[in-house]
């Protein structure tokens, strides 16, 4: 795995504070979508913002060398349910990335909804 980030600061002893996740999100059809460094830029600044918003730590987070996957360690709070972290950590980091490419290539003149993405016309 490349691009290991770990967090800073974090005391990781004890305590019951801790709910540590490791979470694997897999791109569909295994696309290697994490060529791009500016993809992989985005997905790492909206991860983390989001973790930051819903007060989660990013104790690890990883690019796969096959460029299909991301590998976290993260601290969800004992309020929080799993399925309810991934579906933050993914949905926010999609949308992130589908406004910038968007917003880049001026997709939103003269374009119409396919799905969840914009197709130009």
């Amino acid at each position: 795995m490349n691009s290991v980030n770990p967090a800073k600061n974090i005391n990781v002893t004890g305590g019951h504070q801790y709910n540590w996740q490791h979470m694997i999100f897999v791109t569909k059809y295994r696309y290697k979508m994490f060529k791009n460094p500016k993809t992989v830029g985005i997905i790492r600044n909206a991860l983390y913002d989001v973790a930051e918003r819903y007060k989660m730590t990013i104790k690890e987070l990883s690019f796969g060398d096959d460029y299909a996957h991301v590998h976290m360690e993260i601290s969800i709070p004992n309020t929080m349910s799993i399925s309810r972290a991934a579906q933050l950590l993914k949905g926010y980091s999609f949308y992130q990335q589908t406004t910038d490419l968007i917003n880049k290539k001026g997709l939103y003149q003269q374009s119409q909804p396919f799905g969840k993405l914009f197709i130009s016309l």
